[in-house]
């Protein structure tokens, strides 16, 4: 027997071997967007989307205590544009996200789906605060024309 059979079964080595995909495959995109997209409830696609935007604030954070801000940065870049626009970092929402007028200032307003990225980012936010981590600088928006 050659050396790369298993004289237990005589199945060769290499046809047991895992198989792991490299992370910059179009494979590994494709099964991680097929991943989020199993989740039909729209709580679970944000959920998802949360730890997604979460995972890559924590991983930057990282980075950034080593003094590399262009790694840090290309981390927070980093979204697959299969799950949408990318909403930005962990954040609160933007009034206009979530309401619309004919006109902004004045009103009436109707309520608009912002959907599940958009959600993710202010989900991502909240983990933050029960994770006591510090928060990222939240400019607050101006309510003035909120009636």
């Amino acid at each position: 027997m050659t050396d790369n059979h298993d004289a237990r079964d005589g199945v060769s080595a290499e046809a047991t071997a895992p198989v792991t995909p490299a992370w910059e495959t179009p494979e590994l995109e494709r099964a991680a967007c097929l991943a989020q997209e199993c989740y039909q409830n729209p709580i679970a696609q944000v959920a998802f989307r949360a730890g997604f935007l979460l995972c890559r604030e924590v991983m930057a954070r990282f980075v950034e205590q080593g003094g590399d801000e262009s790694t840090a940065a290309s981390i927070r870049a980093n979204w697959l544009p299969q799950f949408g626009d990318d909403p930005g970092g962990p954040r609160q929402y933007d009034f206009a996200e979530v309401a619309e007028a004919e006109d902004m200032e004045k009103g009436p307003w109707r309520a608009r789906n912002p959907g599940p990225s958009v959600d993710a980012a202010v989900y991502a936010l909240t983990a933050m605060v029960s994770l006591g981590m510090m928060l990222p600088a939240i400019q607050k928006e101006d309510s003035s024309h909120v009636g």
